[in-house]
């Protein structure tokens, strides 16, 4: 199963999709796949600076 999430949103809402997003990850099935909708250049050093790894996550680019 996939469940994509949007991080487009307010002043404060990247980050605290990305908070939201590592506390999740580690507590859901491992056979679920989260997709990030976001641009890759912004979200992937995020994900490191959460200690989370880009790689576990599909990211998908947007305009």
């Amino acid at each position: 199963m996939k469940i994509g999430i949007d991080f487009m949103g307010g002043s404060f809402a990247l980050q605290s999709t990305i908070e939201g997003l590592i506390f999740t990850h580690n507590d859901i099935n491992p056979t679920i796949q989260l997709c990030l909708y976001y641009k890759k250049k912004i979200i992937t050093p995020l994900l490191t600076k959460y200690k989370a790894f880009p790689q576990e996550f599909e990211i998908i680019q947007i305009p």
